[in-house]
């Protein structure tokens, strides 16, 4: 038989249970690089594992309704499918006890990782409470398998300020970031970086700086200054010309495009080597502290006045900081001005804490009409920057109740939050005390996923507009943008993260009328009165400003937004 490609050899020979340790490798490198395939590959296991159900004993009604809650709770989601495949493909007991060459005994570990996550597909869908609780489904317990790794994290840094910052690919640079190994080049502004090791480094553009890892780094032009604590000690600085060693202090280097350096220390002592020497001792120097040093491109150096090098201060950044996040409120202080003449806007909270009544949260419907929201449990804290103000939601009871009159053919829902963690299944951003056609619930899934519910009429099952995973434990504690549009002329539901678009999905067959929200709730869900107990839907995390428009912003209009409101 003729393939297409390797892709479908392998899958074949997989649901033919006879794919070898080796060919099962091939395969989970190839879907671990190709969503599309990693789709085709579980379309495929759905099918083999519907089919192999008229073959199996377990047809009878009541048994196979049984053995599909059972498969349910084996597996936490078919979202965790990609981790099942590998952790299974590469456990060590599994190496052990198979050879390269050797076909996989029928379902053993290779059905483990695989068809067990298929079948979960078919237990939600096939399950007899499947109705428009949505999202509201039974919780399915994580998985107990103890081959299941931790996470991992592949960050060597964290960006902890982002100051007065121009340049080419910038956008995305925000503070709270976690740095992998990449090259960061810029035309102006100061950047801090916390390194895993401890060690500070504070980098002056124009600069281009290439991490590699917790402990080194390699600037190719700019203006640092690092501080090293005693658990740092040896991180590396290289350029074209030198390798400076620290030996635990806190010096300055200035590195020129032609590969000349400048460098002064300000406290202990460091070691210079010529680059690529491998620390030939007949090439090292030792600069100690209140000394400065001029190194040209050809290697020659010579002392220097410490008193001509310029290097930022830690007092200095403090005040460039301090700045630039009051320039950043003033610009959003006219924003909000713009926004509550806005016509478009049917509810605004910009989030302001109120010195006579703090358990109120007070809104504004079009044409500025006052729209109060009544706080329950949730705490004042800081917002984006020093003296905004924001609401903290922690506590399962935390929430704010807010109603918003009118029917809506399209709408947009933009907000600005910290998240502090993802604890439910579902986590609530806006959600409409009912659930019935066409009352929106706006969340974020446990798995990261930006979630669009929308019951629509005549159908049991609600439709959840999803995007791809937009949040990981590495963006826990930072401010985003996030925001969903409702698009009835373009017919499709769009997610966007700080002001760029994730995804875009066209609205089901059976989309029709206009969207209700009515009575609601901010950060919990709070059902209709009768309905307890209520599910757990709370908020984790900080919420500054919430806005929702009557009408589908564009992309442009969005990214305007986060340029605006952005830290």
């Amino acid at each position: 038989m003729a393939f297409q490609s390797r892709f479908d050899e392998l899958l074949a020979l997989l649901l033919d249970d006879v794919a070898t340790v080796v060919e099962l490798d091939e395969l989970v490198a190839i879907i671990t690089e190709d969503a599309v395939k990693l789709n085709q590959l579980k379309d495929h296991l759905v099918l083999s594992d519907r089919l192999s159900q008229y073959e199996d004993t377990r047809r009878d009604a009541l048994r196979y309704v049984e053995s599909l809650k059972t498969r349910a709770r084996a597996e936490s989601a078919s979202d965790r499918f990609v981790e099942a495949v590998i952790n299974s493909s590469h456990s060590k007991t599994g190496r052990q006890a198979a050879q390269p060459g050797r076909p996989l005994s029928s379902r053993v570990w290779v059905w483990i990782g695989l068809a067990v996550a298929a079948s979960l597909l078919i237990a939600i869908a096939s399950w007899p409470e499947a109705r428009r609780d949505d999202e509201d489904s039974p919780t399915i317990a994580a998985s107990t398998d103890p081959a299941r790794e931790d996470a991992t994290d592949s960050g060597v840094a964290v960006l902890t300020r982002v100051v007065n910052v121009v340049g080419a690919n910038t956008s995305t640079w925000h503070e709270g970031s976690t740095l992998i190994p990449q090259t960061l080049a810029w035309d102006k502004g100061v950047l801090q970086l916390e390194f895993y090791s401890g060690a500070t480094v504070v980098a002056e553009g124009p600069a281009s700086l290439e991490i590699v890892d917790p402990s080194h780094i390699i600037c190719h032009f700019g203006k640092l200054r690092a501080n090293i604590p005693e658990p740092a000690q040896g991180f590396t600085i290289l350029s074209s010309t030198m390798e400076v060693v620290d030996l635990g202090t806190e010096f300055g280097m200035e590195i020129s495009s032609d590969g000349s350096i400048n460098v002064q220390v300000f406290e202990g002592k460091i070691e210079l080597y010529e680059t690529n020497s491998e620390r030939n001792l007949a090439t090292r120097q030792e600069l100690s502290e209140g000394k400065a040093l001029a190194i040209s491109a050809d290697g020659l150096s010579k002392s220097i006045d410490s008193q001509s090098l310029n290097f930022i201060s830690p007092n200095q950044l403090s005040t460039l900081t301090s700045e630039a996040s009051q320039r950043h409120l003033e610009n959003w202080l006219e924003q909000r001005s713009v926004t509550l003449a806005d016509p478009r806007v049917i509810a605004y909270f910009p989030f302001d804490r109120q010195a006579t009544d703090d358990r109120s949260l007070v809104g504004y419907a079009a044409g500025g009409k006052e729209l109060t929201g009544a706080i329950v449990g949730a705490q004042w804290a800081e917002g984006r920057w020093p003296g905004k103000s924001s609401l903290e939601f922690k506590r399962p009871g935390d929430r704010v109740r807010i109603s918003i009159p009118g029917s809506y053919a399209s709408l947009t829902f933009a907000t600005w939050i910290r998240l502090d963690g993802l604890d439910r299944r579902f986590n609530s951003l806006l959600l409409t005390d009912k659930f019935e056609v066409n009352n929106p619930h706006w969340q974020i899934h446990q798995e990261g996923h930006l979630i669009l519910g929308v019951p629509d009429p005549g159908v049991v099952a609600t439709h959840n507009y999803r995007s791809p995973q937009v949040f990981q434990l590495q963006d826990i504690g930072n401010w985003v943008q996030i925001v969903t549009v409702y698009d009835a002329a373009d017919q499709q539901v769009r997610h966007y993260l700080n002001g760029k678009l994730i995804s875009s999905e066209a609205f089901q067959p059976t989309a029709q009328g206009e969207l209700v929200l009515g009575d609601a709730t901010i950060g919990n869900w709070s059902p209709p009165k009768g309905a307890l107990p209520s599910k757990i839907r709370n908020f984790n995390g900080r919420m500054d400003e919430l806005t929702v428009y009557g009408v589908a912003l564009s992309g442009a209009q969005i990214l305007e937004l986060f340029r605006l409101g952005r830290p």
